[in-house]
């Protein structure tokens, strides 16, 4: 109780909350990084080159779910990491 602050209070009492609105956050950034190129029609491209609608589908939710996990997982240990601090 001695390093009790109000921002370890906040984190204890909110963290559930603070990890929605993170994962909400990520999921679209996520989205946004990995389906950003809409607009520059480079998937016609991929379809050009002989890649199937599967192929090209997996492969962008391979990325989106790697870079979501690896964003969550940065921002969820910054807190760990200061708190340690």
């Amino acid at each position: 109780m001695q390093k009790m602050t109000p921002s370890i209070y906040f984190g204890g009492q909110m963290m559930g909350t603070v990890f929605v609105f993170t994962c909400f956050g990520i999921m679209i950034l996520a989205c946004r990084l990995v389906a950003g190129d809409a607009s520059d029609k480079n998937i016609n491209y991929e379809f050009l080159a002989g890649h199937s609608r599967g192929s090209i589908f997996a492969g962008r939710m391979i990325a989106g779910f790697m870079w979501g996990a690896v964003l969550n997982f940065i921002i969820l240990m910054v807190r760990v990491f200061i708190t340690d601090l």
